[in-house]
């Protein structure tokens, strides 16, 4: 084997011919690409982050065209009944409203009940969704209610179109 000396290989610095390298600097062109990248990438995994956290909102009102949830309208077809996608039938006795509903939700049939009284800043609802029982309770807020299921998972806000509490026996933003 050859020793170092023997290779053919010309390391005198006058022979050396030195290929031109770009600087890197802090401030350059290829720098600040990694910066605007690593920009965008920290501002979608933050927006990621605070869509996740943030709340669902669901837009009821009644009128006289019917009772809309989200962009579905059941329309009236009786005093206090609706029909649509799904049905509706409201009911007031003694300052207790009740609301009922029928329908098929994710693929499953789905019945929900609601109460509250007139005084009350509370909405009580039962859903039965498939063989599942789930309960919500409907906090008054300003503007419509703050929806808790009792799985703890699912939280929704429903905003009332004209702030007028109705009842919403539809499990809207149910994650189960």
């Amino acid at each position: 084997m050859p020793g170092i000396r023997s290779l053919p290989i010309t390391v005198d610095s006058d022979h050396v011919k030195h290929a031109k390298h770009k600087v890197w600097s802090a401030w350059s062109w290829e720098a600040s690409k990694y910066r605007i990248i690593t920009f965008i990438g920290i501002f979608l995994a933050l927006a990621g982050v605070w869509f996740s956290l943030s709340p669902n909102v669901v837009s009821v009102g009644v009128d006289s065209s019917g009772y809309r949830i989200g962009k579905s309208l059941l329309v009236p077809i009786g005093v206090g009944e609706y029909s649509g996608d799904a049905a509706l039938v409201i009911s007031k006795t003694g300052g207790i409203t009740k609301a009922s509903s029928e329908e098929t939700y994710k693929g499953v049939h789905t019945t929900g009940v609601c109460l509250f009284s007139d005084n009350s800043l509370l909405e009580n609802c039962t859903f039965v969704i498939g063989n599942k029982e789930v309960q919500a309770t409907d906090k008054k807020v300003e503007g419509g209610w703050s929806r808790h299921y009792n799985n703890n998972q699912s939280d929704v806000t429903i905003q009332l179109d004209n702030g007028k509490a109705i009842p919403v026996p539809f499990p809207i933003g149910y994650q189960g």
